[in-house]
């Protein structure tokens, strides 16, 4: 059975000028974009209550979990603050690509159109630590952007475990934990 290819978009990046740590995603999964062209009010990041991000950031930042995971344009300003406040900044690695329809999975990206992070980086300059959410990402990161640990020292570059749920369950909170806290 063939799939059929679809060409997906990611979201624009969700920072400001206080932001110290960029957090990178591959490309928003099937389920965060369906949600998006239903609501059409905002980028809704990670919006899947199976992912472990969001309950990560509220164990670690202390925030209210029932208004992190509401569906609805209150939800997501509030993740969006609450992001924003703790100096977490989020993109994609990827700005478009393409997938086959209902495919989620990294793996299966083609044609993929890199986001521009450098651009990115000048315009912020308080950004000191850049995480990818996958170590399959980092390493799809890095490839793309060759020269950017060079381009940036003063920059520090991490992959960190995958916090899908599709990682099989090799998700470290500790990890997390101990990456974030560099930023409180």
């Amino acid at each position: 059975m063939t799939n059929f290819l679809e060409t997906v978009h990611g979201f624009k990046p969700i920072i400001n000028n206080d932001s110290k740590l960029l957090i990178l995603g591959t490309m928003p999964g099937n389920k965060t974009l369906e949600n998006f062209k239903l609501t059409r009010n905002e980028d809704y990041y990670i919006n899947f209550s199976h992912n472990h991000f969001y309950s990560t950031i509220a164990e670690i930042f202390g925030l209210d979990m029932s208004l992190l995971f509401e569906k609805s344009n209150r939800g997501y300003q509030y993740r969006k603050k609450a992001l924003l406040d703790n100096y977490i900044a989020l993109f994609d690695i990827y700005s478009s690509c393409k997938r086959a329809i209902g495919v989620s999975s990294d793996n299966k990206i083609k044609n993929p159109v890199p986001s521009d992070i450098k651009s990115l980086l000048i315009k912020y300059p308080n950004i000191k630590y850049v995480y990818t959410n996958g170590l399959g990402t980092y390493k799809k990161f890095m490839k793309i952007n060759k020269d950017i640990q060079s381009d940036f020292p003063h920059i520090i570059f991490k992959g960190l475990t995958s916090t899908s749920n599709a990682n099989n369950g090799h998700f470290d909170i500790n990890e997390w934990e101990n990456a974030l806290n560099l930023i409180k």
